[in-house]
């Protein structure tokens, strides 16, 4: 008989992510660990196999919401030469960053944001 799988929540793993998602996209001078990348997909996977998808998508919506917000009003600071220096620059990190996370978030996109 086969073992059965310890089920996953949001709340235990959403935590975690979160403040691995923060440091890639947020505080870029801080490298993530093999580690912390190894535990943050798994988190993803485990939640997927955990039938937590859609709750795992709606967090990381709302959190991506608010981050793309928050560089807006950053933006908003700028003003001509400057503004288009500021903006090279963020969207640079955000592009890069953005990248690892879609890295860490693909079990997810490959078997459920694609159904």
């Amino acid at each position: 008989m086969a073992a059965a799988r310890k089920q996953f929540t949001l709340d235990e793993v959403w935590p975690q992510l979160q403040e691995g998602i923060e440091q890639i996209l947020v505080r870029l001078d801080k490298s993530v660990t093999n580690e912390k990348w190894m535990l943050m997909y798994s988190g993803v996977y485990n939640l997927c196999i955990s039938r937590h998808e859609k709750e795992l998508y709606d967090a990381f919506k709302i959190w991506i919401t608010k981050h793309c917000q928050d560089l807006y009003r950053q933006m908003a600071e700028y003003r001509k030469v400057d503004l288009l220096q500021a903006y090279l620059k963020i969207w640079t990190q955000y592009i890069t960053g953005i990248s690892f996370v879609h890295k860490i978030f693909d079990y997810l996109y490959r078997y459920w944001v694609s159904k």
